[in-house]
């Protein structure tokens, strides 16, 4: 299958005023704290508004299948029972996933709900990210270029045990890099952990966390 890229503009009135409510994205982290159980900076815990994002995109999708889609739009849903899903042959690595913003951010953490959480059984059959290259590319103000650096996932599993959108990882951006003044991000496969009948690789969600970098508010 050709690889194919697909940008969609992601106006999301919905989904968007679900991330400006008071919904905790995570039930772990209701107090601020992260699995292991330590306490983060209140910017930390800030989910980026989806107003903020000006594009998503993949260098493949998954094409439909009845009334199941695999867009990167169901990453922001706020629903683990739909993902993106990689569009090529094999596991989907070296495919990728990729948000632009509409200002620089200050980007603090990324959320993963990693694989296809719809069901134990379903994540079970399909397979999820066990390595991951990420990298940024910042704004020309913030000295322009790009940082990537490769992320392993250690708690696979599912993990959707209440009502609440649940992640079984959270990536600290400062851990690896500059969080300031980016304008893009993007997340490549490089390895998986495979599915015990599908070789399809899935992310059910994820979610952003920060603000709008120093001088942000206004167009670039």
């Amino acid at each position: 299958m050709k690889s194919c890229m697909v940008f969609l503009s992601l106006i999301f009135a919905f989904a968007a005023s679900l991330l400006l409510s008071p919904l905790r994205a995570d039930g772990d982290f209701d107090d601020g704290q992260n699995l292991s159980g330590e306490y983060l900076d209140p910017d930390f815990v800030e989910i980026l508004p989806l107003y903020l994002i000006e594009e998503a995109g993949a260098s493949s999708t998954l094409k439909s299948q009845g009334k199941n889609t695999y867009g990167v739009e169901n990453l922001f849903d706020m629903n683990a029972a739909t993902c993106w899903v990689e569009g090529v042959k094999g596991y989907g690595k070296g495919e990728w996933v990729e948000i632009g913003f509409l200002y620089p951010i200050h980007l603090t953490a990324v959320g993963f709900a990693n694989g296809y959480q719809k069901s134990k059984k379903v994540y079970n059959e399909n397979s999820d990210i066990h390595e991951m290259k990420v990298t940024v590319w910042y704004d020309s103000e913030s000295g322009g270029g790009n940082e990537s650096f490769i992320y392993i996932f250690t708690k696979p599993g599912y993990c959707q045990e209440d009502i609440y959108i649940k992640y079984n990882d959270l990536i600290r951006l400062a851990d690896y890099l500059s969080t300031c003044g980016i304008r893009k991000i993007r997340f490549t496969i490089l390895d998986v952990y495979p599915g015990e009948k599908y070789d399809d690789t899935c992310i059910s969600e994820i979610v952003l966390y920060g603000g709008l970098s120093a001088g942000g508010d206004s167009a670039p």
